[in-house]
């Protein structure tokens, strides 16, 4: 008896590829009981990744909410927003929602 092969398909063309729905990114919701709310995320595509990653002229502190405005699902948030968020809230709340996007992403804490 030989395995049966349950790779997905090749393939036909690159419009294939851009077309299809990444379901690798992924989304979770993280409870901010201090906050008394919870916020949706969801990882960065390789794109945006590379926008905070390879941004010479950025801070760690812009890094951080520029990561955070392009993750938020629910609630969304500008990054100017989501540096009042990091500069006004506890680094405990903020650090749980950054390591999860982090995770999502496959990124490891060391890019900030």
């Amino acid at each position: 008896m030989t395995a049966k092969d349950t790779s997905p398909p090749v393939a036909a063309s690159a419009d294939d590829l851009l077309g299809a729905s990444d379901s690798s990114l992924g989304e979770a919701v993280v409870p901010i009981p201090e906050l008394g709310f919870s916020i949706k995320v969801r990882g960065l595509t390789r794109g945006e990744a590379r926008t905070v990653v390879d941004s010479d002229d950025l801070t760690a502190s812009q890094r951080e909410a520029r990561a955070l405005s392009l993750a938020a699902v629910e609630p969304t948030f500008t990054e100017a927003q989501a540096t009042q968020l990091l500069d006004e809230k506890s680094f405990g709340v903020t650090e749980k929602v950054l390591t999860k996007i982090l995770e999502l992403s496959g990124l490891t804490p060391g890019f900030r």
